[in-house]
């Protein structure tokens, strides 16, 4: 009897399963990805790129600046460098910033770089190599 039951119990399971599957909705269709925007249009390319400016020494807050006394040994306009040298012999190449301020006397009258001679006795406020302010001091007169 129970060998006899077991058809007919697969049969009806496979009745149920068939009208399962009958009655569940149809899989979507797949969405579509959104399609890329287009790739922009390249940058034409000159014939000569043009020659960037050399940067201005980067100038350092107050507080990591430094002082250096000595006599004027040369300054050369063109790479902006001026060498000063103190009095036991120790000499400094110092980078001009671009806004160094140049000064002379009491520090009330602005002078230009170009001004400064060879052998002044001067002050300069550094930041690393950079120098950052140069003041001449006048030698009065005996």
């Amino acid at each position: 009897m129970t060998k006899a039951l077991r058809p007919a119990a697969l049969a009806a399971a496979a009745v149920v399963s068939a009208a399962c599957a009958a009655s569940r909705p149809a899989p979507a269709a797949p969405v579509a990805a959104p399609a890329r925007p287009a790739a922009p249009a390249p940058m034409p390319v000159s014939a000569a790129p043009a020659a960037a400016p050399a940067p201005a020494p980067v100038v350092a807050p107050k507080g990591d600046r430094h002082k250096f006394w000595g006599d004027v040994q040369s300054y050369d306009a063109a790479s902006g460098t001026i060498v000063v040298k103190n009095k036991s012999g120790k000499s400094r190449t110092f980078r001009v910033a671009a806004a160094a301020k140049f000064t002379k006397g009491g520090g009330e009258t602005s002078i230009a770089a170009a001004d400064v001679a060879s052998g002044s006795s001067v002050r300069v406020t550094y930041a690393g190599d950079v120098l950052v302010s140069l003041h001449v001091f006048v030698k009065s007169a005996p």
